[in-house]
């Protein structure tokens, strides 16, 4: 299939989402987005994310957004941040550090000090050490209060 969207671009996958209920194709098909770069389908998995219950689903819209390197999806997501489960806002954290833009990192150093789960913090430094090392290190030198972080970065800087 591959070989064929570069000699005739396939459709766009997301007609298959709309007639679907089913959490885990709906996740497949999403995953797929990523796999063929479909950003023209980039809004409507926003609006997707927005609209949908399943966190499932809203795991695998972040992740394929930050396939599609969608920067305009930082500011969307960055909203619903803090009403979604763990497993979406490791997800959107996920993103952001693979979208790798300014706004991307303003956020993780918003979100940074509100966080309490050490798995969480630990992917917050890691995403932002992905998008800026230099400024992931002063950042972290300013606001570091414990071993743990100490610790957490000198893991990441060594990874």
């Amino acid at each position: 299939m591959k070989e064929r969207d570069a000699i005739r671009p396939l459709p766009l996958l997301t007609k298959w989402l709309k007639n679907s209920d089913n959490q885990d194709f709906q996740t497949f098909i999403i995953r797929e987005i990523g796999y063929f770069n479909q950003r023209k389908t980039a809004p409507f998995l926003i609006q997707m994310f927005k609209t949908c219950n399943s966190d499932l689903v809203k795991s695998e819209i972040s992740n394929t957004l930050g396939v599609l390197n969608y920067e305009e999806a930082v500011d969307e997501l960055a909203e619903e941040y803090h009403y979604k489960n763990t497993v979406v806002q490791e997800s959107i954290i996920d993103m952001m550090g693979n979208i790798k833009s300014k706004n991307s990192f303003e956020f993780l150093k918003k979100i940074y000090p509100e966080t309490e789960n050490g798995d969480t913090m630990i992917k917050i430094i890691k995403n932002m050490y992905k998008i800026d090392k230099q400024k992931t290190n002063a950042f972290m030198k300013k606001s570091t209060t414990s071993d743990f972080e100490d610790e957490a970065l000198a893991y990441i800087q060594n990874i």
